[in-house]
């Protein structure tokens, strides 16, 4: 999920459909799409959007849906 152009993301998080089953392995920002981790050390922008994962391992079918959101403010 991204910010429009013109906004950094400020915060975000991943929601399973089926808390039952469903475990969210990874909510974090990005930068320009990819992970934080692979930016060169102090050479990176704003975030510019969110990604997470969620585990469904021994879920029934249909408990594989999330949804990803990004909360964006203007940059500046």
């Amino acid at each position: 999920m991204s910010c429009p152009a013109g906004f950094q993301a400020i915060a975000g998080g991943v929601s399973p459909s089926n808390i039952f089953f469903a475990k969210v392995s990874e909510s974090g920002p990005t930068i320009n799409g990819e992970e934080p981790y692979k930016q060169p050390d102090g050479q990176s922008g704003p975030a510019t959007g969110w990604a997470g994962a969620v585990s469904t391992q021994g879920a029934p079918s249909g408990a594989e849906v999330a949804k990803v959101q990004v909360i964006c403010a203007p940059l500046g």
